[in-house]
């Protein structure tokens, strides 16, 4: 009888027979060895032999069929084939389930989102500073002035101290006849000093600039220099137009200077005398 069940095992695949064939077999021998060596204990193993080898067969056949189906050929490690059945899995899985698909997606969506903002600031405010000198020294008021008040604080500080003040402004810039809007920023006569930073083209605003009857002067932000102007050096000297008001560019701020504010990011610096007959509004 062992003999026989051996020859039984020879009608399962192949992988079958190669990984489980000899435990199959192992066992068979333990259970007749177990069996009561009568005619009706031998003939009910021998029943329940065929009974489990007629209903596993075809089982076993299909799962070996839709193994070799899926199987790569030898030699061929590329990942598309699985690629492509993890697809039709998650396909068939949204179908079965959409609500709980569309909820991990969007609470994974979530969860990258504000991972995202998280590192955004971290990196504003801790990895990449505001870009000026010493700014352990430097205080900044978190309440308005107006523009007299602000002009005898300039006034009665003493020689080591600096002040500088500025309000935000957008623009209207005209470039050969296309209109832009532009962030821009009034700023006092000692606000780069104060700053520490050097130009990257040209000279930055200064004390004089910022009194009444001084000619408008402005300085352009290395990056609206860089995407509107092409970062062509001969804007230097240049009259462009902001509100429709003629303004001469003296300037390039440095790459990375954004000036005193994490929010703002000023494409266009004017003196703050100019910014009452520039500004609208």
């Amino acid at each position: 009888m062992p003999r026989f069940y051996r020859l039984l095992l020879r009608a399962y695949p192949r992988s079958l027979r190669d990984q489980h064939g000899a435990e199959m077999a192992a066992a068979f021998d333990e259970l007749w060895r177990r069996t009561r060596p009568t005619f009706r204990g031998r003939a009910r193993l021998l029943v329940h032999l065929l009974t489990d080898f007629l209903t596993s067969l075809p089982r076993e056949w299909r799962i070996g069929m839709h193994r070799r189906e899926h199987q790569p050929p030898t030699g061929d490690r590329s990942p598309m084939p699985h690629l492509f059945t993890d697809i039709r899995t998650a396909a068939r899985q949204l179908r079965r389930a959409p609500f709980f698909v569309m909820g991990a997606t969007l609470t994974l969506g979530l969860g990258i989102g504000a991972t995202s903002a998280i590192f955004s600031l971290a990196d504003a405010t801790l990895l990449r500073p505001i870009p000026i000198a010493e700014p352990e020294r430097v205080y900044q008021s978190t309440f308005s002035w107006s523009l007299p008040d602000f002009r005898d604080l300039e006034t009665t500080l003493d020689l080591t101290s600096e002040v500088a003040a500025w309000a935000g402004q957008d623009f209207g810039l005209d470039r050969n006849g296309t209109p832009l809007v532009v962030s821009g920023l009034g700023v006092s006569g000692r606000y780069f000093a104060l700053a520490g930073v050097q130009p990257g083209r040209g000279r930055l605003l200064q004390g004089t600039d910022d009194h009444s009857g001084a000619p408008p002067v402005a300085v352009l932000g290395h990056r609206l220099w860089q995407e509107t102007f092409g970062g062509n050096p001969d804007v230097i000297g240049q009259t462009i137009r902001l509100n429709q008001r003629p303004v001469t560019i003296v300037g390039i701020t440095p790459a990375g200077f954004r000036g005193f504010s994490l929010r703002q990011h000023p494409d266009v610096y004017v003196s703050l005398s100019a910014l009452s007959e520039i500004a609208t509004g």
